[in-house]
């Protein structure tokens, strides 16, 4: 019965470790076709510090080999199908051509801001998080833990999730490649994609250095940390109630009463409909869909940061 419980976790694991491995092959031959295009690193300091920050395993080369075959394959699979198109409504090829240039300008400006996306990703999971995690942290230090030791403890605690990750990062630091936890934590104090956590640990350091009480100040950053938590929660709440009549407005009430005024021209017109019908399918199938997104995308961000 135990083995029979451990098969699903172990196909998991294995469909996992295949994913990976299909991930780090594009990277690899991207990197050895790419790869020397990029080798002078010094005009990319910005993105290999956002590497850096954001924890993508990846080196500055190999990142920008990657960005740069699948944004060469993007283009050529979206040009071939314009063309298709392009060949059906002769008329439309034009635009075709356009939309197939703006959507690949698009694609690759996405895939550069990945590091500052994941990067503001784990932000607001480490500041939603990190008044729960210093309650942790004091209640380790009150029983004089070290300071070792609480961030050996804070790793192993999945449930902060990205502090984990930090604190795992500065213990590897310190336990594998002997640095002392001083260091460890002002290193990852330059690295953190919170300022919010990287003002904690300069103050860990501070205190400790200083033979300050770390209790006391652990205690004083949670009830700090969770004061502004609860203003941060009331002002994210008036604006998703602000997002929300905005929605109302501009994405239902907008569309709506353009397709009608639309519909009433086109009646009225005595020029062919066929331009008008057009664009009530562009606002039907393009306008009413991008607007649902954009507002599901700003409510889903502000909603991450209420709920926690």
């Amino acid at each position: 019965m135990e083995s029979n419980s451990n098969i699903p976790e172990n196909g998991k694991r294995s469909r996992t470790a295949v994913n990976l491995k299909k991930q780090f092959f594009f990277v690899n031959v991207s990197t050895v076709l790419l790869g020397r295009f990029f080798s002078d690193q010094s005009r990319f300091s910005r993105t290999s510090r956002e590497l850096s920050v954001s924890k993508i395993p990846l080196t500055l080369k190999e990142f920008l080999s990657t960005v740069a075959l699948s944004s060469v394959i993007f283009a050529v699979a979206l040009t071939a199908t314009m063309t298709l198109l392009s060949m059906l409504y002769p008329n439309l090829a034009f635009l075709l051509y356009s939309f197939t240039f703006l959507i690949t300008v698009a694609f690759i400006a996405l895939l550069l801001e990945l590091p500052n996306i994941v990067t503001r990703n784990r932000m607001r999971d480490i500041n939603a998080k990190l008044p729960v995690a210093i309650a942790f942290v004091a209640t380790l230090a009150s029983a004089d833990v070290s300071v070792d030791e609480i961030v050996r403890e804070l790793g192993q605690a999945r449930e902060f999730g990205e502090i984990s990750r930090e604190a795992r990062s500065i213990s590897v630091s310190s336990r594998m490649f002997g640095k002392d936890i001083i260091s460890a934590l002002r290193e990852s104090s330059a690295l953190s994609p919170s300022p919010r956590l990287a003002d904690f640990f300069q103050g860990i350091t501070t205190t400790v250095t200083t033979g300050g009480d770390l209790k006391l100040y652990f205690t004083t950053k949670s009830r700090e940390y969770y004061g502004e938590q609860e203003n941060q929660i009331k002002k994210n709440s008036e604006s998703v109630g602000i997002m929300s009549e905005s929605y109302i407005t501009v994405g239902v009430a907008f569309p709506l009463i353009l397709m009608i005024i639309l519909g009433v021209v086109g009646a009225l017109s005595p020029v062919s409909p066929a331009s008008v019908i057009t664009f009530l399918y562009l606002i039907g199938f393009v306008m009413i869909p991008a607007l649902a997104a954009f507002f599901t995308y700003i409510l889903r961000s502000t909603l991450r940061e209420v709920e926690t």
